[in-house]
C-alpha cells in the first residue's frame, strides 16, 4: 500500500513539474540539465533534448557568464539559497532574460531551480531608464535654452553695433583702402557669431520655421564658403551643383545651419588624416513605382548630399545616429547641431534625411527637400540702399540700447529714410500719439524693461492700426512670433544678421503702403 502511495505520490510530482507555468529544472554540477519541464522549451524554443545537450556555456550570454559562475561557485559550497539573473539564448538567435532561485543537494551534486522569464520586466525597467535619461537631458537642454534665450538678445546687440559700424565703415573708405580687407573678416567673422547664436538656440529647443521661396543652391553656396576657411590641411571640400534652379520652400539660416553641421561631421570623421568631403545639389523626381527613400511620397524633390572619405559606420551604430541626444563624439569635442536636431530641421521642412556609410571607406548623407512651386520669384531682396527715395518715409526706432539706437539711425538714414529715435518706449508711444500721421513706419526692439516691442505695438494698434511695425531684437522665441501675428506685428527680424536683411523687410513693407 505504500508503494501504491508513493508511486501516485511521485506520479502527482511529475504531474505538477510537467504543468508547471514556471521553468523548473534539475542540473548537475558539470553544468549540464539532467530534467527540464516543458516550460523551458515553449520560452526558448529549444527541444527538450537539444536543453540536455547543451553546456550551461552554450546557453548563458557573454556578458553574464562571470555572473553564472560565481553562482554556481556559491551553491557548489552549499549556500542554501542563491538567487540570480542571467540571459539565455533561445533557438532564434535572441536572449531572454531568466530570474535564477536555485538550492544545492551537495551530496548528490544536484541544483533544483525555479526560473521565470523576466524579460517583459527587464524591457520595462530598460524603457523607464531611458525615459527618465531623456527627460534629464531634456531638462538640461530646457535650462541651456533658457539660458541661451537670456544671452541671445544683449550678444546680438553687440553684434549688431559690430556689423553695423563695420557696414558703415566699409562706406566711409575706398575699396582699394589697406583697411578693407580687415574689414571684410570683421563682418564675416560676425556673421557667423551671430550663426552661432542661432545654432544654439535650434540646438536647445523645438522650433517652428518661417518658410519662404528660396535658392536651394544659394543656401549651400553659402555654407560651404562658411567651412572653406576653417578646413583643416589635407581636407579638400567640393561642390557639386546641378544646372537647373532649385527652390525650395525654406528657412534659409536653419537650412544653411544643416548644411554646415553635415559638413562639419564629414570634417571630424576624417580623424585628422587627409581626406575629401563632397557636397552637392541635384534635382530629383521620386516614381510612386520606385524604392522611395526615406518612406517620401512621390513627387519631385530637391537632394543634397554630403559624403565624405572618413571612417564610416557600421550598421548598428548607422541606426542609431539620429537619435536624441546621441553623438560619438569624445567628452569635450561638442555635438554641434546635432543630427536628431538636423532630422528635426529637415522633417520641419516637409523633408527627409537618410545616411549610407561602409567603414573603413566613409559616409553619405542625403537631405531631400520638396521643390517649391515653380511661380516666379526674385532670388534675393534688393540691398537696402536700393530704397525708393522718390519721397522720403519716416521711420520711428525705438531701443533701450543707445549704442544700437544710435548705429541704427546711422544706417536708417544712410538707407535714405527720415529718422526718429526713442530709447523710452513710452516716448515713443507717446510722439505717436501726437503726430498719428507723421510715421510711415515703426521698428521697436522687443525686450525692454518699460515697456516690451509686443507691448508697444499693442498701444500703437490702438492709436493707428494702418501703422506697420518690425519688431527687431536679439532673441524671438516661437512665442513672440505667435503673439506678433496675432497683433498684426508686419516683420520679426533677428539682431544677429546684416543690416540688409532689416533693411529689405523695411523696404518691402513701405513699398506696399
Amino acid at each position: 500500500m505504500a508503494g501504491v502511495l508513493g508511486a501516485r505520490d511521485q506520479a502527482e510530482r511529475d504531474r505538477l513539474f510537467e504543468l508547471s507555468l514556471d521553468m523548473l529544472c534539475v542540473a548537475g554540477f558539470d553544468g549540464y540539465f539532467k530534467q527540464v519541464n516543458p516550460a523551458w522549451s515553449r520560452t526558448l524554443g529549444w527541444s527538450e533534448a537539444e536543453l540536455l545537450a547543451f553546456s550551461w556555456k552554450d546557453l548563458v550570454h557573454p556578458d553574464d557568464r562571470r555572473a553564472s559562475r560565481e553562482a554556481g561557485k556559491a551553491l557548489f559550497a552549499g549556500m542554501p539559497s542563491v538567487c540570480f539573473e542571467n540571459r539565455h539564448r533561445c533557438k532564434d538567435g535572441s536572449y531572454r532574460w531568466l530570474s535564477w532561485n536555485a538550492y544545492p543537494v551537495v551530496a548528490d551534486q544536484t541544483i533544483f531551480a525555479v526560473v521565470r522569464d523576466i524579460t517583459a520586466q527587464k524591457l520595462t525597467e530598460q524603457h523607464r531608464i531611458e525615459l527618465e535619461t531623456r527627460l534629464r537631458e531634456s531638462q538640461r537642454l530646457e535650462a541651456l535654452g533658457t539660458l541661451a534665450g537670456g544671452i541671445a538678445h544683449d550678444f546680438n546687440n553687440i553684434l549688431a553695433t559690430v556689423l553695423g559700424n563695420t557696414t558703415l565703415a566699409m562706406e566711409g573708405i575706398a575699396p582699394d583702402h589697406p583697411a578693407m580687407e580687415r574689414l571684410r573678416h570683421i563682418n564675416k567673422a560676425g556673421l557667423r557669431a551671430g550663426d552661432l547664436v542661432r545654432q544654439i538656440l535650434a540646438f536647445s529647443k523645438n522650433f517652428s520655421p518661417e518658410l519662404s521661396r528660396h535658392s536651394l543652391k544659394r543656401i549651400v553656396e553659402s555654407a560651404v564658403s562658411a567651412m572653406r576657411p576653417d578646413l583643416p590641411a589635407g581636407i579638400a571640400l567640393e561642390l557639386l551643383l546641378c544646372e537647373e534652379h532649385v527652390h525650395v520652400m525654406a528657412d534659409p539660416q536653419h537650412l544653411h545651419q544643416v548644411v554646415v553641421n553635415l559638413c562639419s561631421n564629414a570634417v571630424q570623421s576624417m580623424q585628422g588624416l587627409p581626406g575629401k568631403v563632397e557636397v552637392g545639389v541635384e534635382r530629383l523626381d521620386i516614381d510612386a513605382a520606385a524604392e522611395r527613400p526615406a518612406g517620401l511620397p512621390a513627387g519631385e524633390y530637391a537632394r543634397v548630399w554630403v559624403a565624405d572619405s572618413g571612417c564610416g559606420m557600421d550598421e548598428s551604430l548607422l541606426g542609431r545616429i539620429f537619435e536624441p541626444f546621441f553623438t560619438t563624439r569624445a567628452v569635450g569635442q561638442g555635438v554641434g547641431l546635432g543630427l536628431s536636431a538636423v532630422h528635426g530641421v529637415v522633417s520641419s521642412h516637409g523633408g527627409a534625411v537618410s545616411a549610407d556609410s561602409t567603414p573603413g571607406l566613409g559616409s553619405t548623407f542625403h537631405v531631400y527637400l520638396p521643390l517649391a512651386d515653380s511661380m516666379p520669384h526674385a532670388e534675393q531682396a534688393p540691398h537696402a540702399s536700393d530704397a525708393a527715395r522718390s519721397e522720403v518715409q519716416h521711420v520711428l526706432y525705438v531701443d533701450d540700447d543707445e549704442t544700437v539706437m544710435i548705429l541704427m539711425d546711422a544706417l536708417l538714414k544712410r538707407a535714405g529714410y527720415r529718422v526718429t529715435c526713442h530709447s523710452d518706449p513710452h516716448a515713443a508711444v507717446s510722439a505717436v500719439r501726437r503726430e498719428p500721421q507723421s510715421f510711415d513706419l515703426i521698428i521697436t526692439d522687443f525686450n525692454m524693461p518699460a515697456l516690451t516691442g509686443l507691448g508697444l505695438a499693442a498701444d500703437v494698434a490702438r492709436i493707428r492700426a494702418d501703422l506697420p511695425v518690425v519688431i527687431h531684437s536679439g532673441h524671438i522665441s516661437d512665442s513672440v512670433r505667435t503673439e506678433a501675428a496675432r497683433l498684426g506685428v508686419r516683420g520679426v527680424v533677428n539682431k544677429g544678421g546684416s543690416f540688409d536683411e532689416l533693411g529689405a523687410v523695411v523696404q518691402r513693407i513701405l513699398a506696399s503702403q
